[in-house]
């Protein structure tokens, strides 16, 4: 407790460390009957469209950063249900995280931001922290792929981080978890064709999306409730 009041009560912490998005509205059309599905009607109708929105965004970088930077990209989902609002539901495009357990993730926020002496990003904070964190190993071999330079937003997956109690038409307690899959196929950026870009083009990502959705190229994704 004592250490999440110094940190919270640190300025350099209160700064908002998401900033650089991109938002949408889609719609999800139900086209199989779910098993213990919630009790929102508008999630349990087949055909039926459903109004949401989604927000992505990198996890680490500031309003300024480049959208071709090596970094996890996240974003929320919510649902307009006819029986209240679904969510924020949050995604990240890769399946796992840096830790497991939640009293470090200020630390690792931390590590992730600029040094407040230089005022410049540090790797030592970054390998410090990971290499101290042997769970973080998988998801930094993962960032350090080419997965960790996805190809904008319309080609990459989204894995729920959290998992919702619901409740179940039978009043029972369900517990659900939301994936999101991009239909237009998984594609990223080398490492050199990601140097590239950012030199290129700061906001490939958002205009990437845009201009897809312009020339009428609907994008479209699968929702998977576990």
């Amino acid at each position: 407790m004592r250490k999440w009041l110094i940190l919270t009560g640190n300025a350099y912490l209160k700064e908002s460390y998401m900033l650089k998005a991109a938002a949408l509205t889609v719609c999800l059309l139900l086209q199989m009957t779910l098993r213990n599905t919630p009790k929102q009607r508008s999630l349990t109708r087949l055909a039926r469209r459903q109004k949401c929105s989604s927000a992505s965004l990198l996890l680490a970088e500031k309003k300024a950063a480049l959208n071709t930077e090596r970094d996890p990209r996240g974003f929320a989902v919510k649902f307009y249900t006819e029986d209240g609002n679904l969510g924020p539901c949050w995604q990240q495009h890769s399946c796992l995280f840096f830790i497991k357990d939640p009293k470090k993730f200020s630390d690792i926020i931390h590590t992730q931001k600029r040094d407040p002496y230089t005022n410049c990003k540090s790797q030592t904070m970054m390998w410090d922290f990971w290499s101290l964190n042997p769970e973080s190993l998988h998801q930094v071999m993962y960032l350090m792929s080419d997965r960790g330079t996805p190809y904008g937003y319309r080609h990459m997956h989204g894995f729920g981080s959290h998992t919702y109690s619901m409740y179940n038409e039978n009043n029972e307690r369900v517990w659900v978890k939301f994936h999101f899959k991009t239909q237009q196929g998984i594609k990223n950026f080398t490492n050199d064709e990601a140097v590239t870009m950012k030199g290129a083009d700061a906001d490939f990502a958002q205009r990437d999306l845009l201009d897809a959705i312009d020339k009428g190229d609907s994008q479209n994704g699968r929702c998977i409730y576990r």
